[in-house]
């Protein structure tokens, strides 16, 4: 069977060809977040496709939900694969209808220093690079069904995702809530269109990310798109699967997509979006910094006096004559440029000890596309339309602040 990798809005081209190493910084990130109805232990094709369908549209971060693998099967699943390292965590009392994991490429697990799971319902990974860039990522699948057997459980997990967003908000991670939340955005949002609160229990957890993260699809269009598809054609369709993001991530993405899954089945559309990764994985270590500095002169000329002067000319022509320069006839190049070089040789020394100077640090640009003229434009645009999107979703034209345009 030959497969071709999906067209994700005509945008590939961004990408290498599968199979092709590349650097991190090279290329977009792009995360994906899917409910693969299930990766039992049993059905090793489906694990794999899985994997395939991460390299076929170059996908580097993962989430995955409804997994129903049990503690054990958790721990092992993808545990000897050269490319993808996963991250997963299983329910011990029911695995099915639960289960949740994040699958990242092995160049980006290298940063990955702390990692927790959740009752089957959570998992998160803390990611370091350098220069004190932190990324947590979260994967949540809550509860099929808000009921009164469901509640204590689902206010229990609500109140976890809760926490480890506000312990990201206040160690300044940048961080990314995605996953199956099992609430449809559309009765929610007419919800928040006709109260300014929603007090209903099961949907405490929307509220807090409504209000505190950005929802990247609803960054990019002003559409609800369903992402889940009964397979009982009497149901309608909704969205469940949610990608919100920290609000200082919100420049830095490109575009989204959301896509039916191709290679294996499932009745929920994956939630993909791509963003800028030298922001999180181009800064250089502080003390390497430090390290490399590169110093250079300024001469100030200005600052002389008649006096300076004067001992600047005196000291040169002592110079001159020290290293016997005389006034000569030369026939050669080769005469002239050692000639040359021994007249700078002694402007440069009688200068450094008698014209007044002042040294720097060089600031060389290590991000010189990030730092572009054009860059700076793009990144204005995406604020603006950020600032615009967040005013519209709390009706409140006040969060429209004049932004400095880029020079």
């Amino acid at each position: 069977m030959n497969l071709q990798p999906i067209n994700l809005n005509n945008n590939n081209n961004f990408y290498p060809p599968p199979n092709v190493s590349t650097s991190i910084n090279q290329f977009p990130l792009k995360f994906a977040t899917f409910n693969v109805n299930g990766l039992n232990s049993s059905d090793s094709i489906k694990q794999q496709l899985l994997l395939d369908t991460m390299e076929l549209q170059n996908i580097q971060i993962c989430g995955v939900s409804e997994t129903n693998l049990n503690e054990q099967s958790s721990k092992l699943i993808y545990k000897k694969d050269p490319k993808y390292q996963a991250f997963f965590t299983g329910n011990q009392k029911k695995n099915h209808g639960s289960g949740t994991g994040i699958i990242m490429t092995k160049d980006l697990a290298k940063y990955v220093q702390r990692y927790q799971g959740f009752e089957g319902r959570v998992m998160h990974v803390d990611m370091y690079m350098r220069g004190n860039v932190k990324l947590r990522v979260i994967q949540v699948y809550s509860y099929a069904q808000h009921t009164s057997a469901t509640k204590q459980n689902a206010i229990r997990l609500n109140n976890y995702v809760k926490l480890i967003i506000e312990e990201a908000h206040q160690k300044q991670f940048y961080f990314v809530v995605m996953g199956d939340f099992n609430l449809n955005y559309s009765s929610y949002k007419t919800l928040r269109q006709t109260n300014a609160l929603v007090t209903n229990w099961k949907y405490q957890l929307l509220n807090h990310v409504y209000d505190k993260c950005v929802e990247v699809t609803e960054l990019l269009s002003d559409k609800i798109l369903d992402t889940h598809f009964p397979y009982d054609i009497h149901k309608r369709s909704s969205k469940l699967d949610y990608i919100w993001i920290s609000n200082n991530l919100a420049p830095l993405i490109i575009d989204y997509e959301i896509a039916p899954p191709t290679l294996f089945k499932s009745d929920h559309y994956s939630v993909e979006f791509r963003m800028w990764a030298s922001e999180l994985f181009c800064k250089k270590q502080h003390a390497k910094l430090k390290q490399q500095r590169i110093y250079k002169t300024r001469y100030l000329y200005n600052d002389m006096t008649d006096d300076d002067w004067a001992k600047y000319i005196c000291q040169t022509k002592f110079i001159c004559d020290v290293m016997f320069m005389k006034d000569e006839t030369y026939d050669n190049v080769s005469a002239i440029n050692r000639q040359w070089d021994d007249i700078q040789y002694a402007i440069k020394l009688a200068a450094k000890d008698n014209i007044k100077q002042r040294t720097s640090v060089i600031k060389e640009d290590p991000y010189p596309i990030k730092n572009s003229e054009l860059h700076q434009n793009l990144r204005y645009l995406q604020k603006l339309l950020y600032k615009i999107k967040r005013a519209t979703k709390h009706r409140n034209l006040s969060f429209v602040m004049p932004v400095n345009t880029p020079s």
